[in-house]
């Protein structure tokens, strides 16, 4: 037999090194016509090597429809990062009036499908199409260098889809915004107006069940040979195209998602007999809009913004973002820019940049983008000259509040219905957990929590929890709220002292008593009281929240609680470990590491306290400090001065 072949050393690096080639080679080509896209120069390659014509036959869905816009050269982007470190915004100041004309100042065009020519192969008409888009994008680019050209879609699968559905569809309806769609029964009686030879009564039907809130009965007819009335929506990415098409289903049956590009490739579903609706994936025109205003709207997915600082400096002259953050300007100057906003942002958040002391100020950045998208900072325009009189009376605007007054009726009405559902669930969870803990008494009253002062009725449960602490079982008197909506929304718990007991404040419990675990945070309609009552007696056995409090004889003179060990004890460890043992109900101690965010523990994260300032941070981010400075008060230490107390 031959020898048997010795193994080699394969190092990590070669093994990252394998992994990307794996990768490359498994990653499908980019079409032609984005190619310029992800290169630095402006310049569009209209023609593919021929090695890379087979890759193209293999290219995924994902990567055949993804969204594709153009880059920013370095350039562009080193000079916006400068802007934003450099130019002072007013805050808030700038009026919020902004018209269409405004918006859209310079129509223009967006690509057709050319003309095939009477070719029949579809290689070749792939060919003439490209061709055509390429030329198309070109002009474009050639025509607004160095203007203000908005971000537009350089896939030309996603125009095709376009191009598919108006030569398709007999009716198109324009998709503005899903907010202020007008109702399913109004499109309905729209469309009988429109082919009156069709008989449509069925599917108005369905219509006027689908604007009670209610189920129709048949959602989905089966392709027939009969004339169809297809009706399809076309739109900006992120509108709501596929939400408007669930809604006149009646169910959800189109995919849905917040990040823009979500729907790849027409979906259809037939509703009627006669009609059959066609969903279409997002597509963005060439315009002039500013891309700050797109990326707020939602146009543009936030994880693709290469600069976000200039989007925070066209928000922040909007909106306050200093005021409704609260944020301290890290170096103390009276202006603002764009940039101090994303780092002062950052530092309240605590995103700071990996194994250096310094805020993260493209984390932050992002951060509050992406609440902007989601609505939890509100941004709105006025058209020039709005009268809030002559808005309300509008009789348009009556029309829509008329229709959003009716839905908010059945949505009423299934939240009742939703609430007997969950009175059913909660009635079950209470009978299983009076056998499991007995001490638990059920009662119902009115109750102002901390998230909820109107004084509404709460489901209480007060008694004792056990739990074993140091070889003895302890129980612990405890409160919990179960509001109305219980168990679609999580409990409320809280630690209640008696007389002659005090609350340890930890991690978990506040010095109120208010109880925050995972289990609380993580909360589902799957979630159990037994289970919580039991995550709570597994949390106090480990951490006692409640402590008999000191006799008068016996008491000492109340102190605060103490942020950090006074710098006499700190000298030495012996005289650390004395301190805290003669103070140890003084004595704040940190779980983890104020820099790096890692709980200590013997192995690898030592508490470290600073005997010049008595500050505590693990012995890893010690050593790994820029300067010898402390990074809680500046002020300078030596590697004596480190004190190793964990």
């Amino acid at each position: 037999m031959p020898p048997k072949r010795r193994a080699q050393a394969f190092s990590g690096k070669k093994k990252k090194e394998q992994l990307q080639q794996k990768r490359k080679a498994s990653k499908s080509s980019i079409p032609s016509h984005a190619e310029f896209l992800l290169s630095s120069s402006a310049p569009v390659v209209l023609e593919k090597p021929e090695s890379r014509k087979k890759e193209a036959e293999k290219v995924s869905k994902s990567e055949k429809y993804k969204l594709l816009f153009q880059n920013e050269t370095r350039e562009e982007l080193d000079l916006a990062k400068r802007r934003a470190q450099n130019e002072t915004i007013r805050l808030g100041q700038t009026a919020r009036d902004l018209s269409v004309a405004d918006i859209y100042s310079e129509v223009i065009n967006y690509p057709k499908r050319p003309d095939w020519k009477g070719e029949t192969d579809a290689k070749k008409i792939d060919e003439i199409e490209r061709k055509e888009f390429d030329d198309f994008v070109e002009k474009i680019h050639e025509e607004y260098q160095g203007r203000n050209l908005s971000y537009f879609e350089h896939n030309i699968e996603t125009w095709r889809q376009l191009w598919r559905i108006t030569e398709l569809c007999d009716v198109i309806c324009i998709v503005a915004d899903f907010s202020s769609q007008i109702g399913p029964l109004e499109l309905g009686e729209a469309i009988q107006e429109m082919f009156p030879d069709y008989p449509l009564d069925q599917w108005i039907e369905q219509l006027k069940t689908i604007a009670k809130g209610e189920q129709p009965r048949e959602s989905r007819f089966e392709d027939n040979e009969k004339e169809v009335i297809k009706v399809g929506f076309v739109g900006h990415t992120n509108v709501g195209k596929s939400s408007i098409m669930n809604s006149l289903v009646g169910e959800k049956h189109f995919s849905m998602s917040i990040r823009p590009g979500h729907t790849k490739e027409l979906q259809t579903w037939n509703v009627s007999e006669h009609v059959q609706l066609v969903d279409s994936p997002g597509i963005i025109f060439p315009s002039t809009v500013s891309r700050q205003l797109q990326v707020l709207s939602g146009l543009f997915p936030v994880d693709q913004v290469r600069e976000p600082y200039s989007v925070i400096g066209y928000l922040a002259e909007r909106v306050n973002l200093v005021s409704a953050f609260h944020l301290k300007h890290i170096s103390d100057e009276l202006y603002w820019t764009a940039w101090d906003i994303c780092e002062a942002f950052a530092k309240k958040k605590n995103f700071m940049v990996a194994k250096r002391a310094y805020p993260d100020a493209y984390r932050g950045a992002n951060f509050i983008l992406r609440m902007a998208v989601s609505g939890q900072l509100v941004l709105a325009f006025e058209p020039p000259g709005f009268e809030a009189a002559e808005f309300e009376n509008d009789p348009e605007v009556k029309k829509i509040k008329a229709l959003a007054n009716k839905e908010q009726f059945y949505r009423r009405e299934n939240e009742l219905e939703k609430n007997h559902r969950w009175k059913h669930m909660k009635k079950k969870q209470l009978d299983s957990l009076k056998r499991h803990f007995p001490n638990l008494e059920v009662t119902s009253q009115r109750f102002n929590s901390n998230t909820d002062r109107s004084g509404a009725e709460y489901t209480v449960l007060k008694g004792t929890i056990p739990a074993p602490y140091k070889g003895k079982t302890y129980n612990y008197s405890i409160q919990i709220l179960l509001p109305l909506t219980f168990p679609q929304d999580p409990p409320l718990a809280k630690v209640v002292p008696t007389d002659g007991m005090r609350v340890i404040p930890s991690e978990y419990v506040a010095r109120t008593g208010h109880i925050s675990t995972p289990y609380l945070q993580n909360w589902n309609i799957k979630c159990s009281l037994i289970e919580l009552c039991q995550t709570l007696s597994t949390l106090f056995s480990h951490c006692p929240p409640l402590v008999m409090k000191e006799s008068s004889s016996s008491r000492k003179k109340s102190l605060p609680k103490l942020d950090y060990i006074p710098e006499s004890a700190a000298q030495t460890q012996e005289a650390f470990l004395a301190y805290v043992r003669d103070n140890i109900d003084l004595v704040k101690f940190e779980l983890e590491c104020g820099i790096c965010k890692l709980f200590f523990n013997r192995e690898e994260r030592k508490r470290t306290v600073l005997s010049t300032c008595g500050h505590q941070l693990c012995q890893e981010c010690s050593k790994k400090l820029p300067r010898k400075l402390c990074p809680y008060c500046s002020q300078e230490f030596r590697d004596e001065n480190l004190v190793v107390t964990f």
